[in-house]
């Protein structure tokens, strides 16, 4: 089942909980993952209802040119997950696996492998508990993760949510990168020799908010209204963001995208 994750906490104990981040992580029915995590400034604040984020108390809306240009990277990375029910929970609690397979943070994604318990709470979210590197410090500790699911959401009323997965690999340097388009979001990251980490989030939205956005398209995806915004983007790369938006409706599996000098192949491509 594919699935848009909202990261509401992040706690390294016995430290008090706390979100300095925007975390959205995108999974496909094939369990392919882009998780992007934008450090936000003091103040700001995710929304657990839409994803979106604000960039101080006061509610300013993230999307205006001088807002996404001030934001920073934490952490993006894509591959493939996992999740095995425990015995005696009934579903509720699970053990997952996360396999990187491009990661801004390490030159040996492949080497990459986070494990966690997922355990569901009464109020809908889930909590995450493992141990992993604090980046702070650099050392293992334990830590705490609480997130929220939200239903993928069409642009178009008539046509169910989609999602598309491309992605790009050459051998010979060992570049990489995927996109993955779900519902009303749409993000990448790519690693290559050439151009470093290139990572960038996009959002569809009923209607726009917070002024004019740095990057806004209409009709996309046959929507009329310009209202895919680009609200992040990290790095010089080019990433097939949009062809993934415009051909959301019709790129099927095995179809390729050229992005520059790079081909990316349609990996997965459904209903949700």
């Amino acid at each position: 089942m594919a699935s848009i994750s909202l990261r509401q906490s992040i706690a390294w104990l016995p430290a008090r909980p706390s979100e300095p981040t925007s975390t959205v992580v995108l999974t496909s029915p094939q369990r392919r993952f882009v998780d992007v995590r934008i450090l936000l400034p003091p103040g700001s604040r995710p929304s657990m209802v839409d994803g979106s984020f604000s960039l101080s108390a006061a509610g300013t809306a993230t999307g205006t040119a001088a807002a996404t240009s001030s934001l920073e990277l934490d952490w993006a990375l894509a591959g493939t997950s996992s999740s095995t029910p425990v015995a005696g929970t009934n579903g509720t609690v699970s053990d997952g696996v996360w396999r990187h397979w491009v990661d801004s943070r390490y030159d040996d994604a492949d080497a990459q492998v986070d494990a966690g318990r997922n355990a569901e709470q009464a109020d809908g979210s889930v909590l995450e508990t493992g141990s992993m590197e604090n980046p702070a410090t650099g050392v293992v500790a334990a830590y705490e993760e609480v997130w929220r699911d939200i239903d993928p959401v069409s642009p178009l009323p008539e046509r169910p949510p989609r999602c598309v997965v491309l992605q790009m690999h050459d051998p010979e340097t060992n570049d990489r990168g995927v996109v993955e388009l779900l519902g009303q979001f749409c993000q990448g990251i790519a690693r290559t020799v050439h151009d470093g980490v290139t990572v960038e989030r996009w959002q569809w939205r009923p209607t726009q908010e917070g002024g004019a956005a740095p990057q806004v398209i209409t009709g996309l995806g046959g929507s009329q209204e310009p209202t895919w915004q680009l609200l992040f983007r990290h790095g010089s790369g080019l990433l097939p963001c949009v062809a993934a938006i415009a051909g959301a409706g019709t790129l099927t599996d095995g179809e390729t995208v050229v992005s520059g000098n790079r081909t990316w192949t349609v990996v997965e491509a459904a209903n949700v």
